[in-house]
């Protein structure tokens, strides 16, 4: 067994041991790319008379939380995911009636290798299942290696969503976008 397949977890006896990490999963998150839908909300900023001076003078555009976002389809509507295993800022699904929060960090040009983030939000667009749905998908990926692999607060991420959503997760909404 190699070490990627191993995580610390500590038992119930509070003794932190390596373990066989298990990241079986039914479930695949449907990735998709902000890009657009950042790059409009972007510009609706730079040109509001309200909004614009709240921009740091080397903002070269807005990002999400994370460096990936995707979506799980279920039963009671579309959970909403970073490669961390978290949701954006809500842990109720987005619906046809309801709306998510979807916090945006400014991004600055840092050197020619790449760009940087604000450690903090700058602010937070209501996003809707429309909008969601109209993001270009990226790829399908399973659960089990969507959510990053270190430390058990990643561990417990990924083991509580995958029990809580492989009852309600919705296979053929997956499997009618891949064909």
């Amino acid at each position: 067994m190699t070490e990627d397949n191993k995580v610390l977890v500590t038992g119930p006896d509070g003794v932190r041991t390596m373990a066989s990490r298990d990241r079986e999963s039914s479930i695949y998150i449907v990735e998709v790319d902000p890009a657009p839908l950042l790059a409009e909300t972007y510009e609706k900023i730079k040109v509001h008379p309200e909004h614009s001076a709240s921009l740091h003078h080397k903002c070269i555009g807005l990002g999400t939380q994370g460096k990936r976002i995707g979506y799980i389809p279920t039963s009671k509507g579309l959970y909403v995911f970073n490669q961390e295993g978290c949701t954006l800022e809500s842990e109720d699904p987005l619906t046809d009636d309801t709306g998510i929060p979807m916090p945006l960090y400014q991004t600055y040009k840092r050197s020619a290798s790449g760009g940087m983030f604000a450690t903090a939000p700058f602010a937070a667009v209501t996003l809707s299942k429309d909008e969601l749905l109209e993001m270009p998908i990226l790829s399908f990926v399973n659960f089990g290696v969507w959510v990053r692999t270190f430390g058990d607060r990643l561990e417990r991420n990924f083991h509580r969503w995958n029990n809580f959503l492989s009852p309600i997760y919705d296979r053929e909404h997956v499997e009618g976008l891949i064909h």
